[in-house]
């Protein structure tokens, strides 16, 4: 497989620019942060360039000089958000071996609601718009989505070495993502229909328990 962002796999390369393309980096800082912020809160088929300049307080045909697009954008979005996410599961793993699963599972989760605490709108994202999508074609950048999920797989295989088959590993973790997804990206729905407080802390203790007490078990038996 030919890996779309091979950056997650190799180490990055040296960022020295002049002053006018720190400039125009800077520029295009602000229009991306823009960005994330507005499909955190509307779906890529609601969401417009003009909600993005409003957001970073640009005008936004500016945007069309950087990403032509909105397409292009919310590709480049979903490309950033799902290498953070990968090169954050790494460090999620970190630690973890030789302890017991009773012990390493949790702290895992708790490594993973921490940083959606201080990330809440990359799954926010994710979640929007695998809801609203009806086909692979419908979100520009899914291969990304895709390609995540494969890492995931093998680094999973890789670092805790299951004894089960290859089809096990795609169905756990593919479940596992699935159900975090909805949990964290979607948690004013989730801890409303609980009476608990989106963000609070009772509500994460609430999805660690769940993912848990669903996904413990399952573990134990695949390794």
């Amino acid at each position: 497989m030919v890996f779309l962002f091979p950056c997650l796999l190799e180490a990055s390369r040296d960022n020295s620019m002049g002053s006018e393309k720190k400039k125009g980096t800077i520029t295009k800082d602000r229009i991306f942060q823009a960005a994330m912020a507005v499909f955190a809160r509307h779906p890529y088929q609601a969401a417009s360039m003009r909600m993005i300049g409003q957001e970073g307080e640009f005008d936004h045909p500016l945007i069309n000089y950087y990403f032509p697009t909105k397409a292009i954008l919310f590709e480049a979005v979903t490309e950033s958000i799902c290498r953070k996410v990968y090169a954050s599961n790494l460090e999620w793993y970190a630690g973890l071996q030789g302890q017991s699963l009773k012990k390493a599972f949790p702290l895992y989760l708790d490594r993973l609601i921490e940083h959606h605490k201080e990330h809440p709108e990359i799954f926010r994202i994710l979640a929007l718009n695998l809801a609203q999508a009806d086909s692979v074609s419908d979100i520009p950048g899914y291969s990304y989505f895709l390609e995540l999920l494969e890492l995931h797989a093998r680094t999973f295989t890789n670092t805790l070495k299951p004894s089960c088959s290859n089809e096990d590993v795609i169905i756990f973790t593919s479940s596992f993502n699935s159900l975090v997804i909805n949990f964290l990206g979607s948690e004013g729905t989730h801890a409303g229909m609980l009476s608990l407080e989106p963000g609070s802390d009772a509500y994460y203790e609430w999805v660690k328990k769940s993912l848990v007490y669903l996904f413990l078990p399952r573990l134990r038996e695949m390794l």
